[in-house]
């Protein structure tokens, strides 16, 4: 018999939330008044895409659990990604034009946002988060060093989005920054975490 997990209340709120943004957006399209990007629209391929992603961040923990080496909170891992995807879904309301097709920042933003998400609670496992001898040591010093590297990648994703919209020729730069200052940070902060 399979053990029964209750919904933390944070978790039914966000996906309440995130669902509310994405039938409003659909709804608006049946209704022929599709969500503005700017000088153009959200198509319905654009809704596919979206709904899609939606759905894919409920398959994020499922396949984390088939990865892992230890048993993990998948439902604190959906929270984030929740959370995560919350905060696109309200750019996506706010500030639209960022969503347009010609935004070189869009795909690669979103990326890091998923990323960013499943290394916030990713366990140890064979092929994914921050693997260098301090954290595969010690499951402390993974939680922790994980836990930076995926919150930081999800706030940098949402500023890869403004960059590849508002300054594109800067786009590049502010990628080749972020990765390398991450990748920087996550490995001090293991070493730091490491030599405590």
């Amino acid at each position: 018999m399979t053990k029964r997990h209750t919904l933390p209340i944070t978790l039914q709120l966000l996906s309440l939330l995130n669902t509310l943004i994405l039938v409003y957006a659909w709804s608006r399209s049946l209704l022929g008044r599709p969500l503005p990007l700017g000088n153009q629209q959200m198509t319905w391929w654009g809704l596919i895409y979206w709904t899609s992603a939606t759905i894919l961040l409920l398959g994020g923990p499922w396949l984390a659990n088939r990865l892992a080496l230890e048993p993990f909170d998948y439902l604190r891992m959906t929270t984030h990604l929740a959370a995560g995807w919350l905060g696109y879904q309200i750019l996506l309301l706010v500030v639209p034009v960022w969503f347009q097709p010609a935004n070189s920042g869009l795909v690669s933003g979103v990326a890091f946002g998923l990323i960013g998400g499943l290394c916030m609670d990713m366990p140890r496992n064979l092929g994914w988060g921050v693997r260098i001898s301090w954290t595969c040591k010690s499951p402390v010093v993974w939680h922790k060093t994980n836990w930076l590297v995926g919150l930081l990648l999800l706030l940098a994703s949402y500023g890869m989005v403004a960059i590849g919209w508002l300054w594109p020729v800067a786009f590049p730069w502010y990628l080749l920054i972020s990765v390398i200052g991450i990748l920087l940070l996550a490995v001090g902060y293991a070493w730091y975490l490491n030599h405590q």
